[in-house]
């Protein structure tokens, strides 16, 4: 299965768009991110689901204001 999103990609969770995440790691459908202002914390784990891509979620916000 090819994965979405790529090392380095910038992407939001799905129920907290406003944050921006790293993508540092992927491995086996779970993809460890950080935000950009904590490289140095702990990285948080998704599965691809709960990812959205930043074009994706530029498209859905402008959606979301001009239905």
């Amino acid at each position: 299965m090819a994965a979405k999103f790529k090392e380095g990609e910038i992407v939001f969770e799905r129920i907290r768009p406003k944050d921006k995440l790293i993508i540092v790691r992927r491995d086996n459908g779970l993809y460890y991110c950080r935000p950009p202002s904590g490289l140095r914390r702990k990285a948080l784990v998704y599965m691809e689901r709960d990812l959205v891509a930043e074009k994706e979620e530029n498209t859905a916000t402008a959606t979301k204001i001009h239905p």
